[in-house]
């Protein structure tokens, strides 16, 4: 650290950086060039505009690891509105820059820049450029002029200057700036990251209208209402009365545009409403709606502009009843067919469209205009969205989740009740989401459970035949009843008696009793046999000769069979009719076993089904309107 005495003033200055060649002095703000021991006193150096940063001289933070010190400040303006670069001391000695936009910060560092060097005039929105090893996507072009600067800096700024800065963003959180200003551009790398993954202290407390943040009101130019922009980093102001845009970049604040209030609904959710959502304190202040046009039908859709009192913008948008909580992208998307992955989830491509502001509201950090228009591309994976919105000049993403109207009802509590959503958004979670995949893991476990029991049951079940007999039905006697040698049943399963038969041309109804021995119990069935066949324009036959006959629930025992028989045999030509009787357990069969794994499949199926559906109507309202959808 060098010590040394403001020549303008006799104030101490101090030079905490070796690579800090200016300072700006901080009682008679006189720009001083350290020439080796000596100062040189440039001259005044110009006001800085006064904005909402928390950020100040002296605020300390941790990137990496590594502890870091604020030591000064550049400050740039543009066409849409203003930004600070300020100039890092590492703990170890190194040097760096915070970039601070709206809800996103970048940390870089200056390095070699490539050989050869694009110029800026070559470059445009989207392109690939390899730098230091990685593959970088121009993210923005932009023509900016550095206005002021304070505390030390590496370079001299003076009354400012001009430069045309680009912006690119590689794999993961990968953050590079080349800046035109000097030639070879000089070559800025490093990462974008949350203002509060900074874990900044010694801030400046924004919350708080001191003299330092106080916003002058004034009268809308139209209607005379009074206006008090609520940001120092407002760019244009839209008065609530008549719709007037004001200019606040021009201290005549000028009318830029008008909003016809009369034709557009008013926001559901009141600008200057406060509330905290997911851990964020967050304050309305902008909303506008914009349209896109598809296949010759027109969608708006609502969006509101959230400032985080923590530090930068998000943003809530709502299209009939579904809402979005959206915030920009720290890490850059990789792309393939159709996909989009983003960190650890792969998000389907929805839908391209060219999004267009037909209505705006309060106040915003940049120049919104009506008509202002942009391409966008959706990708989904409920609950979660992808957009990516390029202009000419830009490219940006957000990712956002879907959220429940009451969640937003209580957190910014509305005056009307907010409404229902109707129809099915691009990533509104379908209610069988997450649980299908749930159910036929079930279904697998409950069947190979029953598979198990009915193994068991085949096993256990069936024995050896009980008895084999022949019953005779005489043509003397064709009403008769005969009984079977006493036999012992055991084991698993039902009683089954085959009957095989000799029948020609003649029926016989057997009757069939089980009776227990010892408990007397009776079990009937009856069946008619009959078998016919004959010479008619060629040989025919019908009926069957054999068949069972069945008996469920009965006990181990011993038991005979009483068999009765009925026939036509008087009228026929033939003596007798024989039936072989065998009587056994029965295995198992296979048809309850099926019946029982249908049964188990009917919810898994309906939900499947009903999933299903969700998620095709859901396709149909993108660029791959598809048959079926189905994922768990």
């Amino acid at each position: 650290m060098k010590r040394a005495s403001c020549p303008s003033c006799g104030a101490e200055v101090l030079f905490r950086s070796a690579a800090s060649i200016l300072a700006v002095c901080e009682y008679c703000h006189s720009t001083l060039l350290r020439q080796g021991s000596a100062l040189e006193n440039l001259g005044k150096m110009a006001e800085l505009l006064e904005d909402a940063s928390p950020v100040q001289l002296g605020s300390e933070g941790r990137y990496q690891g590594q502890r870091f010190q604020v030591l000064g400040r550049i400050q740039l303006q543009y066409e849409a509105g203003l930004w600070n670069e300020w100039y890092l001391l590492f703990h170890n000695g190194r040097t760096g820059w915070l970039g601070e936009t709206p809800g996103l910060c970048a940390v870089s560092f200056l390095v070699p820049p490539p050989e050869p060097c694009p110029g800026f005039q070559e470059l445009r929105v989207g392109q690939h450029l390899a730098l230091q090893g990685q593959d970088f996507q121009v993210a923005n072009l932009e023509q900016a002029r550095c206005i002021a600067g304070e505390g030390e800096l590496p370079f001299r700024v003076g009354a400012g200057y001009d430069t045309a800065l680009v912006d690119l963003r590689g794999p993961g959180q990968a953050f590079a700036t080349l800046d035109y200003s000097e030639i070879p551009p000089l070559l800025f790398v490093g990462e974008q990251v949350r203002f509060d993954a900074l874990e900044l202290k010694n801030l400046r407390d924004t919350t708080v209208r001191g003299p330092a943040l106080q916003v002058q009101s004034f009268a809308c130019a139209q209607c005379g209402a009074p206006l008090l922009p609520k940001l120092p980093t407002s760019v244009v102001i839209v008065c609530g009365s008549c719709g007037s845009a004001h200019d606040l970049q021009d201290q005549r604040h000028p009318i830029v545009f008008r909003a016809e209030l009369e034709r557009s609904p008013r926001p559901r959710i009141p600008l200057g409403g406060r509330g905290k959502l997911r851990g964020q304190d967050y304050e309305v202040v902008g909303f506008m709606q914009r349209e896109a046009r598809l296949e010759g039908i027109d969608y708006r859709w609502s969006e509101y502009l959230l400032l985080n009192r923590g530090g930068g913008f998000d943003w809530l948008s709502e299209y009939q009843g579904h809402w979005n909580y959206l915030r920009p992208t720290t890490h850059q998307p990789a792309f393939g067919p159709g996909f989009a992955q983003y960190q650890q989830r792969r998000l389907r491509h929805f839908q391209d469209s060219e999004a267009r502001v037909v209505f705006v509201l309060g106040e915003f950090y940049w120049q919104v205009r009506l008509g202002d228009t942009a391409r966008m591309r959706d990708y989904v994976d409920p609950p979660w969205l992808l957009s990516q919105e390029w202009t000419s000049k830009e490219i940006t993403y957000s990712f956002g989740e879907y959220i429940g109207r009451e969640e937003i009802a209580a957190v910014f509590k509305p005056e009307r009740e907010l409404p229902e959503p109707y129809g099915i958004y691009a990533n509104q979670p379908s209610p069988w989401q997450g649980r299908i995949a749930g159910y036929w893991w079930s279904f697998l476990a409950l069947t190979l459970m029953l598979l198990g029991l009915h193994l068991g049951l085949l096993v256990k079940s069936g024995a050896p035949e009980a008895i084999h007999t022949r019953v005779t039905l005489d043509r003397s006697q064709p009403e008769t009843t005969q009984t079977t040698p006493p036999f012992d049943i055991n084991g698993l399963g039902p009683v089954e008696v085959k009957v095989g038969t000799n029948l020609a041309n003649n029926w016989v109804d057997l009757g069939v009793a089980l009776v227990g021995v010892d408990t007397g119990l009776v079990y009937n069935a009856e069946r008619e046999f009959s078998y016919y066949s004959g010479y008619d324009e060629g040989y025919w036959d019908e009926g069957n000769r054999n068949g069972a006959l069945s008996f469920s629930g009965v006990p181990d025992g011993r038991y005979y069979l009483a068999v009765s028989a009925e026939s036509d045999a008087v009228s026929q030509a033939w003596t007798s009719v024989t039936c072989d009787l065998t009587v056994q357990r029965a295995r198992a069969g296979w048809g309850n076993f099926f019946l029982a794994v249908l049964a188990l499949a009917v919810w898994p199926g309906i939900a499947t089904w009903r999933h299903n559906a969700f998620e095709t109507r859901r396709w149909m309202d993108s660029d791959h309107p598809q048959a079926s959808w189905i994922s768990s």
